[in-house]
């Protein structure tokens, strides 16, 4: 969905120039959001997962659910940000080696390899934050692989946390 602003922006161009499909005013939507998305600062992480609105906007595959929504957005149950809330006493990340970001979570802990090397087989390669971005829209399969590995990862996390705080 592109931003609401946008979307309004839109609708007051359609009803000023009848003469343009919806289409049409949409493609500009998109292309304004683009412009936008480029030139913002905020959400590193998100953006460099998402450097193209375009690709995204017009994929055909499956919706994004909650845990693939984490961690696109890097928000949720990671520790440097439940470290900065004041939710809990350290950002450090369960294995003990770094803070735990989304990056780190998905892309490096060693406590999460397994359910990483499975994606990887399913996506066919070894894959980084520069590469998953690709891989995710390329198919539905891909796509498929990565939202099932976050749903995994972040599960598995909100369980043991529930376990921890027993």
């Amino acid at each position: 969905m592109s931003p609401m602003e946008l979307i309004i922006e839109e609708r007051v161009r359609r009803v000023k120039k009848a003469k343009r499909s919806v289409e049409e005013e949409r493609r500009e939507t998109v292309k304004r959001w683009q412009r936008l998305w480029s030139q913002s600062n905020k959400e590193k992480w998100t953006r460099k997962l998402i450097p193209g609105v375009p690709p995204w906007y017009y994929k055909a595959h499956e919706e994004i659910n909650h845990f693939l929504t984490l961690l696109l957005t890097g928000h949720g149950d990671f520790n440097q940000y439940l470290y900065r809330i004041g939710k809990i006493p350290s950002a450090m990340c369960q294995c003990g080696s770094e803070i735990e970001t989304a990056k780190r979570l998905f892309l490096e802990c060693e406590r999460r390899r397994s359910e990483r090397e499975n994606m990887k087989l399913k996506i066919g390669l070894d894959i980084n934050t520069d590469e998953i971005e690709g891989h995710m829209i390329r198919t539905e399969k891909q796509w498929d692989a990565v939202s099932e590995f976050a749903t995994r990862v972040l599960k598995k996390k909100m369980n043991e946390a529930r376990t921890i705080n027993a």
